[in-house]
């Protein structure tokens, strides 16, 4: 099989439960990095910080999801801009 585009791929929806599993459906994930890496930055903070309060661990393992989808979906946004297939 041939490579497919980054679009194509990202045609789907990303929703997110709290115990950080990730299903994927029918959207459009628009290529807008710098959003992506911010969240990702954000999700990263929030980590961190649930980490470090009494029972957060589940809640910092949730953000730590978060922060990985939005490495992911910075990936896929830099190489639809690029043009990049994948």
């Amino acid at each position: 099989m041939g490579s497919i585009t980054p679009r194509q791929f990202a045609l789907r929806e990303a929703i997110l439960y709290t115990d950080g599993y990730l299903f994927l459906s029918s959207w459009i994930i628009e290529p807008y990095p710098e959003l992506y890496k911010k969240i990702g930055i954000f999700a990263e903070k929030a980590s961190s910080l649930f980490s470090s309060v009494a029972g957060g661990s589940k809640y910092a393992a949730y953000y730590k999801n978060v922060g990985n989808l939005m490495d992911t979906l910075t990936m896929l946004a830099e190489k639809e801009l690029n043009g990049t297939p994948f």
